[in-house]
C-alpha cells in the first residue's frame, strides 16, 4: 500500500513538473536557464531535459501503477540512470574532441522540426538538447521494454510466434 502512494506522489509530482517545464520552454525564446539548485540530482540540467524526463517518468509510473508493482519503477529508475549516465558520459567526452561545425541543414531541421512546431521559435542549442534527452529516453524506454519481455517471456507465449 505504501509503495503505490510512493507511485502516486511520483506521478502527481511529474505531472506538475511536466507542465510546469512545458510552459517554461514554451515561453522562453531563445534563452536556456540552467536548474543548478534542485535538478541535478534527478539527471535535470535545464527546463528542456525536464520537460522530457518528466514525460518519461509519467510514462513508467503508471506503467508501474497499472502492474501494482514498485519493482518496475525502481527498473525504469535505473534504466534510465544508465542511459542518462551513458548519454552524458559520451557528451562530455566527445566535447574535448569535437569542433562542432553548422552544416546549411541544421537550419532547416530545426525550422521543420518537431520541437518547433511544439516550442516555437527555440534557439539551435535547445533543438540538441531536446533532441539529446528525447533519444536518451527513447533508448531507456526501449532497454526497459527489452526487461519487461525478458521477464514476461513465457506468460506472452512468444516462443509459439517463432
Amino acid at each position: 500500500m505504501l509503495s503505490l502512494l510512493v507511485l502516486e506522489f511520483i506521478l502527481f509530482f511529474n505531472l506538475l513538473l511536466f507542465a510546469y517545464s512545458f510552459f517554461r520552454v514554451k515561453n522562453s525564446g531563445q534563452k536556456v536557464d540552467f536548474l543548478i539548485g534542485w535538478g541535478f540530482e534527478d539527471g535535470i540540467f535545464v527546463w528542456e531535459d525536464a520537460v522530457i524526463i518528466s514525460f518519461y517518468n509519467i510514462i513508467t509510473t503508471l506503467l508501474a501503477l497499472l502492474l501494482h508493482d514498485l519493482r518496475w519503477a525502481a527498473a525504469a529508475y535505473l534504466v534510465f540512470w544508465f542511459v542518462r549516465g551513458l548519454g552524458e558520459t559520451i557528451y562530455w567526452f566527445l566535447q574535448q574532441f569535437v569542433i562542432k561545425k553548422q552544416y546549411p541543414h541544421n537550419r532547416v531541421v530545426l525550422a521543420v522540426s518537431f520541437w518547433q512546431k511544439l516550442f516555437g521559435n527555440i534557439s539551435e542549442q535547445k533543438f540538441y538538447i531536446l533532441t539529446q534527452v528525447s533519444s536518451e529516453m527513447a533508448a531507456a524506454i526501449s532497454l526497459f521494454l527489452l526487461l519487461m519481455l525478458l521477464a514476461y517471456w513465457n506468460n506472452l507465449g512468444i516462443y509459439r510466434w517463432l
